[in-house]
C-alpha cells in the first residue's frame, strides 16, 4: 500500500546550459518536472511509499520519465 498516489501530466523543461543564451545555444539541457511528479518524487525522498499515476508514451522520452521518477522511489 502506498502512502501517497499523485495523478497528473508530467512536463519536460528544457533549458539552456550556462552561460550560453537562448539563441546562440546548440544543446539544451532537458529536466522532468511537474506538480505531481515533483511532490511524488519529494515524498518519496522523505521516506513515504509513493505512486504516481499518468499516461506515457511507449518511446524514449516516456522511458527517461519512468527512469527518472523510479530512480527517486516512485512507483510508475
Amino acid at each position: 500500500m502506498h502512502d501517497l498516489i499523485t495523478l497528473g501530466e508530467v512536463l519536460l523543461r528544457l533549458a539552456v546550459p550556462s552561460p550560453a543564451r537562448f539563441e546562440s545555444a546548440r544543446a539544451l539541457d532537458v529536466q522532468i518536472g511537474g506538480a505531481e511528479a515533483n511532490v511524488a518524487a519529494a515524498c518519496a525522498r522523505l521516506g513515504l511509499r509513493t505512486a504516481w499515476i499518468s499516461a506515457l508514451p511507449d518511446n524514449p522520452w516516456g522511458e527517461r520519465v519512468r527512469r527518472e521518477l523510479t530512480g527517486h522511489g516512485v512507483d510508475c
